[in-house]
């Protein structure tokens, strides 16, 4: 198989569902320094999550120095609740380069949620005073 090589992806800089493509655009910057996009067809979306996981598990096997180096910063900048079609509510969350999940909780899961929110909320408050 023939395949171009573009530089190494060292900064996922943001994503976007494109809806006039039909697809998922991923942007990134290599370690060239120059910008890159790649255009996902959403019929691999799960094929492709499915085999970075799994190459990143026997990356990490296989290399156990790489859990040591530093990871790309995941920075919030916002949290809402989101609900599904079906009523499902999740926390939809927020990244830094346009990037957004949520993620899906039972009522329950929502209530230890937020007994361990009251538990963070004391830590906050008794750092700073």
């Amino acid at each position: 198989m023939k395949v171009r090589k573009a530089a190494r992806f060292v900064t996922v800089t943001g994503s976007r569902a494109n809806v006039e493509r039909q697809s998922v655009d991923i942007l990134f910057t290599g370690d060239d320094g120059n910008d890159y996009a790649i255009e996902i067809d959403p019929s691999i979306l799960a094929a492709l999550v499915a085999a970075i996981l799994g190459e990143a598990k026997e990356l990490h096997a296989s290399l156990p120095e790489l859990s040591d180096l530093p990871m790309q910063e995941l920075r919030t900048t916002q949290m809402t609740v989101s609900m599904s079609p079906d009523g499902t509510l999740a926390w939809r969350i927020s990244l830094a380069g346009d990037i957004h999940f949520d993620l899906a909780f039972s009522p329950e899961q929502f209530r230890s949620l937020d007994r361990k929110m009251a538990m963070v909320r004391e830590l906050i408050d008794r750092r700073i005073q």
